[in-house]
């Protein structure tokens, strides 16, 4: 089948080598900021403003990503465009951009929070909408 490619501290890298440090904030602390959309036909939907949205929150906590906002977009496209051979199995794909204040290592504990280098991802994984079909015909919900 092959495997998905991700996004990975400037790397392009299979799914299965992206690696977070124990010592990574996002993995000790939930340190983390991220945003989620899908595409459509293999087409990001309003990514731009996805985008707009995650750097407001990285912003509000701090977190310096390393990257702007349009090399954020630029590597989501980027990320789509390289599993699209993968798209056929799924039908389309949700799509994260996850950042982490980083890692803090052990022998400065008490270093300020925003001398970290951020770890960033942007993953590219099969849709999985269990509604899917339900676009066309609706479907019947209790509120309780």
């Amino acid at each position: 089948m092959g495997e998905m490619i991700y996004y990975f501290n400037g790397e392009w890298v299979p799914q299965d080598e992206v690696m977070i440090h124990p010592y990574d904030r996002g993995f000790t602390m939930g340190d983390v900021v991220f945003d989620v959309e899908r595409t459509f036909d293999g087409k990001l939907f309003r990514l731009r403003e996805h985008m707009e949205r995650i750097h407001r929150s990285l912003q509000y906590y701090r977190i310096a990503p390393g990257i702007s906002m349009d090399e954020m977009e630029a590597l989501s496209e980027e990320a789509v465009r390289r599993n699209e051979h993968l798209r056929h199995l799924f039908g389309d794909f949700a799509v994260r951009q996850t950042v982490t204040r980083g890692r803090v290592p052990l022998a400065t504990q008490g270093s300020p929070l925003d001398e970290l280098t951020a770890t960033v991802i942007i993953a590219v994984d099969p849709l999985i909408w269990s509604h899917a079909g339900q676009y066309d015909t609706g479907g019947a919900v209790v509120f309780p």
